[in-house]
C-alpha cells in the first residue's frame, strides 16, 4: 500500500530494494561529478533557489518575505543563472540542482525534483549530445558506447504520434495514402496501427485495455471515429464505426495476419495522432511488461530534434514557447522570426528513454536584440522584468548551450519502477502531499505572528476558506487580543468595533461604502450579526479592477470587544 509506505517512509527505507536504489542513486551522482570535473574540466556552481517569476514555463511556488507585498518564486530550473555564468566567464558549468514546479504530481513528476544541469560556451548541439552519450556510458547504463539515434520531431509525430516515442518496439502508425480523395468533409486523416504475433497473455491484456478506451477518449477529448478489431480471420474484417472510404483504403493497406490487433481512426490531424500515439505507447508498455524475452529490460535512447520554436496558444491568439523563451532558432530560420514565427524550428533537443523524456537541452540565444524581440514581439511579454538579463547579454555573451537531465526520471526509467517516487528518499504523494509529516499545513494561528503584525511587516493571518473560485469568506474572530486585525489577502477589508461612538463609525463606513460604489462598482451593505458581540459589516466586492482586487469576493467581517475605530486595509 503506497499510502502506508509514504506515511511510514523511515521504515520503508529499510527494505533491501530501497537501500539498493538509494545507493545506486548516490553512485550515479558521484560518477556524474567525477566525469564532468575530471575528464572535461567542468566547474560545479550552486545557484539560488529563491528567485523571481520567469516568463513562460510552469507554474511556480510563491515564497512570502518580510518585505511588505513582496515575494520570491522558487526556481523552475537554474536556466537564467547558468546563462549568466556564461556571461561571467564560467565556460563549463554544472550542478546537481533542486528544482520546483507547482503543477501537481503524476507518476513521472514531483513538485520538487533533482536534475543534472550543465552549460557550455562555444559549443554545438552535436557537442552537447555527444557529451551526454559518453556520460551515460560512463555511469554503466549502456554497455557498448554508440551514438544514440536521432529523429526529427515531425517524423516522431508522424510515425509514433508523440514526441516521446518508445522504440523498444518497431510498430508504427501509418497514414492511409488514398484516404484524402474520398474522405468525409469533417475528417482530415485516416490512421492505422497493426500489431501482429502476440502471446496469449499480451493479447488478453490488450483486450482488457480496450475496455477502458472510452476513458482515454474523454481524457483526450477525442471527437473523431475509432475502431478496434481482432483479426480472427484476416480475410473478413468489418471495421464497424468508420466510413466506407476508410474501409476501402484500410483493407488494401493493412494486410494483417490472423490474430492481429488493428486500430483505425478518422478525424482531425491533431486528434487522430494524439489518440493513436497514446494507444501505441500503452500497448508497447503492455508488450514489454508481459514479455518473456527480457525485452522489458532494454534501454532505447533516442534524440528528438528540430522542434517548432513556438506553439500556437490554444485559448487565444499568439504564440508561446514550445520549451522556453531562451532557445535559439536554427540559423537558416532566423529571418522567419519577423515574418512567420510559427514556421521557425529551434535548436532544441530532447533525450527520450523508453517513451519517457529524461532530458532536454538547446543552443541559447546569446544576442540581446534577438532575445528582446522574441520576448516582446513574439511572446508579448513585458521585458522590463527581464531587463537585467538583457543587459547581461548586451555586455557581451559567448555562444553557448546546455542541457538538463532529470535524475529522478532517468533512474526510474532505467530501473523500470512504476513511479519516480520509488527512487526518491522522501517523495510527495500522488496528490503532492507529504504523508509522513502531514504537510503542507495550515498557516499557524495569528499569535505566532503577533510580533510581525505589531511591527507592521505582516498584515495577514490564517482565516480564509474558499467557498468557490469566485468568493472568499473571512470567518476567523480574534478573541486573544484587544485589537482585531481581520484581513482578506490581496483584497479590500473593512473592520469596525462597537463602542459608544458606533453611530460615528457607521457613518464613516457608509461614506467609504458610498465612495467605493461610486468609483469602482463595489456594492456594500451593513447588517447586525446576531452571533457577534458587536456590530459587523457584510462587504461585497463585485468589481475586478480596483487596486489589487482580482476576483469578486464576499467577506463577512466580525468583531469582538476591542478599541473603537475603523480600519481600511488594502493588501
Amino acid at each position: 500500500n503506497e499510502k502506508t509506505r509514504l506515511e511510514f517512509r523511515y521504515i520503508d527505507l529499510r527494505h533491501p530494494k530501497m537501500q539498493s536504489i538509494l545507493r545506486l542513486r548516490s553512485h550515479v551522482m558521484n560518477t556524474m561529478r567525477q566525469f564532468l570535473t575530471q575528464q572535461y574540466g567542468f566547474v560545479e556552481v550552486e545557484t539560488p533557489t529563491l528567485f523571481k517569476a520567469t516568463p513562460g514555463g510552469a507554474k511556480e511556488f510563491v515564497v512570502p518575505t518580510e518585505f511588505k507585498d513582496c515575494y520570491y518564486n522558487l526556481v523552475q530550473s537554474p536556466q537564467q543563472f547558468k546563462q549568466l555564468l556564461m556571461v561571467g566567464g564560467i565556460d563549463r558549468y554544472f550542478q546537481i540542482a533542486r528544482c520546483y514546479r507547482n503543477e501537481g504530481t503524476k507518476p513521472d513528476r514531483q513538485p520538487e525534483f533533482t536534475q543534472l544541469d550543465l552549460e557550455m560556451s562555444f559549443t554545438s548541439s552535436d557537442g552537447i549530445m555527444s557529451l551526454i552519450e559518453e556520460l551515460i556510458h560512463s555511469i554503466g547504463f549502456v554497455e557498448n558506447y554508440e551514438p544514440f539515434p536521432r529523429m526529427a520531431y515531425a517524423d516522431a509525430m508522424q510515425h509514433y504520434g508523440t514526441d516521446k516515442p518508445d522504440l523498444r518496439s518497431d510498430i508504427k502508425i501509418r497514414a492511409v495514402d488514398t484516404y484524402e480523395m474520398n474522405a468525409p468533409i469533417d475528417k482530415d486523416v485516416c490512421l492505422t496501427l497493426v500489431i501482429n504475433d502476440l502471446d496469449k497473455d499480451i493479447n488478453d491484456e490488450i483486450l482488457r485495455y480496450m475496455d477502458s478506451i472510452g476513458d482515454i477518449k474523454r481524457e483526450l477529448q477525442f471527437s473523431g471515429q475509432l475502431t478496434h478489431e481482432l483479426a480472427e480471420d484476416s480475410n473478413q474484417l468489418n471495421f464497424d464505426g468508420v466510413s466506407e472510404a476508410a474501409k476501402q483504403c484500410v483493407v488494401g493497406q493493412c494486410q494483417p495476419s490472423t490474430g492481429a490487433h488493428i486500430w483505425v481512426v478518422e478525424g482531425s490531424k491533431r486528434d487522430a495522432y494524439r489518440i493513436m500515439g497514446r494507444i501505441r505507447a500503452d500497448c508497447v508498455k503492455l508488450m514489454q511488461k508481459y514479455s518473456t524475452s527480457g525485452a522489458d529490460r532494454k534501454l532505447s535512447f533516442v534524440w528528438i530534434t528540430d522542434f517548432p520554436l513556438f506553439t500556437p496558444k490554444e485559448e487565444s491568439a499568439g504564440y508561446e514557447s514550445t520549451h522556453h523563451p531562451f532557445t535559439a532558432p536554427r540559423p537558416q530560420d532566423s529571418q522567419l522570426l519577423r515574418t512567420d514565427p510559427g514556421a521557425v524550428l529551434g535548436q532544441h533537443f530532447d533525450l527520450v528513454l523508453n517513451g519517457q523524456e529524461v532530458g532536454g537541452g538547446s543552443i541559447r540565444i546569446h544576442d540581446h536584440q534577438m532575445q528582446a524581440y522574441v520576448l516582446r514581439e513574439v511572446l508579448k511579454e513585458d521585458i522590463q522584468s527581464m531587463r537585467y538579463f538583457l543587459d547581461a547579454l548586451r555586455s557581451g555573451c559567448p555562444p553557448h548551450g546546455g542541457i538538463a537531465l532529470g535524475l529522478d526520471r532517468l533512474l526510474a526509467t532505467v530501473l523500470g519502477t512504476d513511479s519516480i517516487r520509488d527512487v526518491i528518499a522522501f517523495p510527495k504523494s500522488a496528490h503532492g502531499r507529504d504523508l509522513m509529516a502531514g504537510s503542507p499545513t495550515a498557516i499557524p494561528p495569528v499569535s505566532h505572528y503577533q510580533r510581525l503584525i505589531e511591527s507592521g511587516i505582516l498584515e495577514v493571518f490564517v482565516g480564509i476558506e474558499y467557498e468557490s473560485n469566485e468568493s472568499l469568506k473571512a470567518y476567523h474572530t480574534l478573541n486573544h487580543y484587544h485589537s482585531n486585525l481581520l484581513f482578506l489577502s490581496r483584497n479590500l477589508l473593512i473592520e469596525w468595533h462597537s463602542s459608544k461612538y458606533t453611530s460615528i463609525a457607521v457613518l464613516v463606513v457608509l461614506l467609504v461604502v458610498i465612495w467605493l460604489g461610486d468609483n469602482t462598482g463595489v456594492h456594500c451593505g451593513c447588517k447586525r450579526d446576531a452571533d457577534c458581540s458587536g456590530d459587523s459589516v457584510l462587504l461585497y466586492a463585485n468589481d475586478s479592477h480596483w487596486g489589487a482586487i482580482r476576483t469578486p469576493i464576499a467577506g463577512q467581517v466580525k468583531s469582538t470587544a476591542a478599541k473603537p475605530g475603523v480600519k481600511l486595509l488594502c493588501m
